[in-house]
């Protein structure tokens, strides 16, 4: 098949691809139908006539992560560790419900909506499945841009709640023996590890990044629970209710990094931003109660910041905070902590990123080569900013592990819904962009290196 037309095939495959996943959403750790569907395109080669099919490497890894290896024409089947490079997409959906915009311009351009009351793919990840997909059946049929090295390429579940990396790599570790020998350590994955995020709000084409340092922000959950003493409501002098302490320290929370800042001389807020300490939830008592005075409850916070050392220092503020606002209203409470979905900041190692710039520019230059298959790659261009992305990423725990990567932000147009909204669909008009992008990020890692 010619190449224009191989391509034009894989692209709308993958749109097809994407809108089954899309209106088919399951939630982190509960992606087993995803992985299946994956296995089912990739297997069956997109569905397009001679088109190779992949088989999976690793299936169920860490819960429902796969894992493909690709060698280049020049690669030895024996050779154990040639160089290679990760690319990483992750699969899980959130739970929310999908409430689509009415507008007929938005309802063309979109997927169908979510099938599944209560699950919804608001953050692209079946956009980012889709991509990587095409990429990887594009490779299987032209090993030559592969040359003598691999690709390692990673399906990953529960990205949203923070484990999906975690548990693939201990996986992996359990397998090999040692951290040393993983499919996904140093020796292993000797040119970096990858992985792209749509990012509404910015122009299309536009390829985001941090050139080196953190790329996204650690943070983690973290519930306060206070326990005090129940009282009939008419008599509350005889209890402890622990409602005074929870909207005391809700209150306070968001001056916290500041008294950090304050008592030690140090910010927490790196050159990237600010320390954040957000309340999201708080509940006492029970609804429809009016004849207790409840004696135990909860506020739910997440903290921010531009590195994980930072986020130990904001809970042990926390727990103070906690303790101080628990003796001025009187003492005698239990004050418990529970950390929930912790992430660590995501590195960008300037390697990585300069792999990243090259394969921007040969998509996007005057003379790319890909021009033959779409007008998008002369919107292609390389962004790199001075602030990390506000949110985090457990593709941490993979540059990590490989020891140098690079989180990739892709431009998805100024105009479309943003992250986690309930009306949010990947735009598809990424798809040709993100996969040619992946080819040619596999391609300049695995050049040969001067000796």
């Amino acid at each position: 098949m010619p190449r224009t037309a191989l391509f034009s095939s894989l692209v709308a495959s993958s749109r097809t691809f994407r809108h089954l996943l899309h209106s088919n959403p399951y939630v982190s750790n509960d992606e087993a139908w995803t992985a299946k569907k994956i296995v089912d395109f990739l297997a069956g080669g997109a569905g397009i006539p001679g088109v190779r099919g992949i088989q999976p490497l690793r299936t169920g890894c860490g819960g429902h992560g796969l894992v493909y290896e690709l060698r280049g024409s020049l690669c030895k089947a024996s050779e154990e560790y040639p160089p290679t490079v990760l690319l990483r997409s992750d699969i899980d959906a959130l739970p929310l419900t999908e409430r689509p915009s009415s507008s007929s311009d938005a309802k063309s351009k979109r997927a169908p909506v979510s099938s599944r009351p209560g699950a919804h793919h608001a953050c692209g990840h079946d956009g980012h499945t889709a991509m990587l997909s095409a990429a990887l059946l594009w490779l299987s049929e032209h090993p030559e841009i592969l040359g003598g090295g691999r690709v390692i390429a990673v399906f990953q579940p529960a990205e949203e709640t923070g484990d999906g990396a975690k548990a693939m790599i201990e996986a992996e570790r359990a397998i090999a023996g040692s951290p040393d020998a993983s499919l996904f350590g140093i020796r292993s994955i000797s040119r970096g590890a990858f992985a792209f995020h749509n990012i509404p709000g910015r122009p299309f084409g536009e390829v985001l990044f941090v050139r080196q340092g953190v790329a996204a922000r650690a943070s983690t959950g973290l519930e306060v629970r206070v326990v005090g003493a129940a009282s009939h409501a008419s008599e509350p002098h005889l209890g402890r209710s622990p409602m005074p302490v929870l909207a005391a320290l809700a209150q306070r929370a968001s001056t916290i990094p500041q008294e950090v800042q304050r008592t030690s001389g140090q910010s927490l807020a790196g050159p990237g931003g600010a320390a954040l300490v957000t309340p999201v939830h708080m509940h006492v008592g029970n609804a429809g109660d009016f004849g207790v005075l409840p004696a135990s409850g909860k506020l739910c916070l997440t903290l921010r910041a531009d590195n994980t050392h930072a986020v130990e220092a904001l809970v042990e503020a926390v727990r103070d905070a906690a303790e101080e606002e628990a003796t001025l209203a009187g003492g005698g409470y239990e004050i418990a902590m529970e950390r929930i979905e912790p992430f660590p900041a995501v590195v960008n190692s300037r390697g990585t990123t300069d792999i990243l710039t090259r394969a921007v520019t040969a998509v996007g230059s005057s003379s790319s080569s890909w021009k033959s298959v779409g007008d998008f790659v002369e919107r292609c261009g390389a962004t790199e900013m001075e602030k990390p992305f506000p949110w985090s990423e457990d593709f941490a725990h993979f540059t990590s592990e490989c020891g140098s990567g690079a989180l990739v932000g892709l431009g998805a147009g100024e105009q479309w819904s943003a992250l986690h909204a309930e009306d949010y669909d990947f735009n598809d008009e990424l798809l040709p962009l993100g996969a040619v992008l992946w080819v040619e990020i596999a391609r300049e890692a695995l050049k040969p290196t001067p000796q």
